[in-house]
Formats: C-alpha cells, sequence, structure tokens
C-alpha cells in the first residue's frame, strides 16, 4: 500500500504486535519493504509517547525477553531501517533487500559528491 510507506495506523499496528508479543513472550517477526513514513501522515506519527520513536523503544525494552527476527524484502529507508539494526536476526533477500537512512541520491544532493 502506498509503496510500503508508513502511516500512523502501521505504527499502532506495530506497537499493538509488540506489546502482544511482550504478554505472551512469544517470537517478533518483522516484515520489512518500507519507503518510510508517508510526509502527509508525519503529524499524526510523531507527536506524543504513542509515535513512532515508541516501535524502537520497545524493541530494546524487548532485547532479551522476546527473540526479534526482521525479514528485509525490499528497500528500507529512514526509519524504517532502525527495526533490522534492532532486530536480533536479519533475513535479507539477496539482490532486493537494502537498509539506509538516506540514499545515495539524497547524500548527493547534500554533499554535492556522487556516491554509491
Amino acid at each position: 500500500v502506498k509503496a510500503g510507506s508508513w502511516g500512523s495506523r502501521t505504527v499502532e499496528k506495530i506497537l499493538r504486535i509488540q506489546e502482544t508479543a511482550e504478554k505472551l513472550r512469544v517470537p517478533l517477526f518483522y516484515l520489512v519493504d518500507s519507503a518510510g513514513a508517508r510526509i502527509t501522515d508525519q503529524v499524526e506519527m510523531f507527536p506524543g509517547r504513542r509515535g513512532a520513536g515508541r516501535i524502537f523503544y520497545n524493541q530494546v525494552k524487548l532485547s532479551g525477553k522476546v527473540p526479534q527476527v526482521c525479514l528485509l524484502f525490499g528497500p528500507s529507508a529512514a526509519g524504517g531501517a532502525y527495526i533490522p539494526a534492532f532486530c536480533d536476526v536479519v533475513m535479507m533477500v539477496e539482490g532486493n533487500a537494502s537498509m539506509y537512512l538516506g540514499s545515495p541520491r539524497m547524500a548527493e544532493m547534500v554533499i554535492g559528491e556522487k556516491v554509491t
């Protein structure tokens, strides 16, 4: 949906799944292929204690209590790159999966040099 970008409901769903995994003490599997947060939804996503940052806080809190596994299918940009970084195990689809905070194009625009 919308190139895998995150909306406010995406955050709510992930938080609910994390809370359930902690309560039941079951492994947590993240299926990631994300274009990052939707620009139009950012006001709803980040304010307050229930914002997107809470996902990463929960990942740290769950570390050592609940196994966290990331299956990375495609590009995972910006905040979406933190989920695999905080997992215990990351499996990536060869030739398709990648994770980065900023794209090479973005870096080129900022520093004026071509990066690969």
